[in-house]
Formats: C-alpha cells, structure tokens, sequence
C-alpha cells in the first residue's frame, strides 16, 4: 500500500474518532508480501534475498542458461533438418536411376533380339534371301530439288550428245 493511501486510511479512522483494528493494515502488508514470495521459490529467495536486484539477476541467469542450451538445440535441428532434405533429394535420385536402369536393362535385351538386329541390317540396305533390294534416291535441300528438275530438263531438251552442265 502507498504511503498516500496509508495515510488517508489512518485519516478516515482518526476523523471519524473510530479505534482502527491493529492488525488490519499489517495483514494488508503481510498478504501482499507473501503473494510475492509465492512467485519465487523458497530456494532463490534463501540464495538471493528479496531484493528486486537479486531477481533481475536470475532473470539474467536465466536468461544465459536458456541462450547456452536452446543454441546448441536449435543448431542440431537445423542440422538434422537439412541432413533429412539431403537425404530426401538422394532417395529421389536413387529411385530415378533404378527407373533408368530398368529402361537400360529393357533395351539390352532388345538389342539382343534377332528382330533387332533384322532391323539394323534393313537400315543398311540388307534383305532377306527371296527379297528384292529397292535403292529409292532421295534429295535432301529444297535447293537440290530446284537444279535437280532443272538439269533433268535441260538434259532432255539438249538430247543424248549434248555437253553435261556445269
């Protein structure tokens, strides 16, 4: 209680000529005092007093212990948090590569087949006994189409004997 407010309470009881109870402003003290003492436990209280000092001084105190054990703990997270994203990257490349190596083994075999092979030798111009092989020519600029149409023409036009064109 404030001095102000004792001092009006003390006021009230000496103008109304009443006899104040004894006790009633030290139980008034003495619940507030051990409202704050609840707070803090008996153990700091035996160490530090009651002092408000003392109390800031714990804060601190606790303030330091909270920063030298949540770091280390916050570190070691981070730390196992980005060893689980590597180790989530490597488990989806592994599982792409063994995708690719079943596509690879697939194609082996093929290439192990004799209808792959029996297309390769089409491919260079081989057939098979009883076939007849077919050369069909073909043209690979539009440019080459041009002058092709236009020496086959000049050729027919100039007949057997002419000069061939330069």
């Amino acid at each position: 209680m404030s001095r102000v407010a004792r001092r009006t309470l003390q006021q009230a009881y000496e103008d109304l000529d009443v006899a104040r109870p004894v006790g009633a402003l030290a139980r008034m003290r003495r619940s507030a005092n051990a409202s704050a003492r609840r707070l803090v436990p008996r153990a700091v209280r035996a160490l530090f007093g009651e002092s408000k000092t003392s109390s800031w001084v714990l804060v601190g105190l606790l303030f330091v212990f909270c920063l030298l054990l949540v770091r280390p703990v916050g570190m070691s997270l981070l730390s196992w948090h980005r060893t689980a994203s590597v180790l989530s990257d490597r488990r989806e490349e592994v599982s792409a590569l063994q995708k690719r190596n079943v596509m690879l083994d697939r194609r082996l075999e093929y290439y192990r087949t004799d209808a792959f092979v029996a297309e390769r030798a089409r491919r260079y111009g081989l057939v098979q006994p009883g076939e007849a092989g077919f050369v069909v020519r073909e043209l690979v600029h539009p440019e080459s189409v041009g002058r092709y149409a236009g020496n086959r023409l000049r050729n027919a036009l100039a007949g057997p004997n002419a000069a061939a064109p330069r």
